[in-house]
């Protein structure tokens, strides 16, 4: 699954991740600038059934801070995952919209 910003975005990019797994599973992530060029590559590690939820570039790719791109989840073997993609703008202002996922 792939989440995109398709603007340079200065607010905050949450991600929620889950897995629906009998065991635990070791997730692929890679960070793409707008160019396709890879910024950060990465593996969440997620228990069986579990999720996890961060804020793209304040809390794990600060690389990915003020541009525009993609970051990229592969599925594991033998497992299903789910991606959420929301934004958050910077302000007082406490609203959010989702980002679509895309299919790979």
């Amino acid at each position: 699954m792939r989440i995109t910003r398709r603007e340079v975005y200065h607010g905050n990019t949450g991600i929620a991740l889950n897995a629906v797994s009998a065991g635990q599973v070791n997730i692929p992530v890679t960070v793409r600038d707008d160019t396709g060029a890879t910024i950060a590559t990465d593996t969440v590690t997620l228990a069986a059934n579990g999720h996890y939820a961060f804020t793209l570039a304040t809390d794990r790719y600060p690389a990915a801070a003020n541009i525009r791109g993609t970051i990229e989840f592969d599925k594991p073997v033998g497992a299903q995952i789910g991606v959420l993609g929301i934004r958050i703008p910077a302000g007082v202002t406490h609203t959010y919209t989702t980002l679509p996922a895309l299919a790979k």
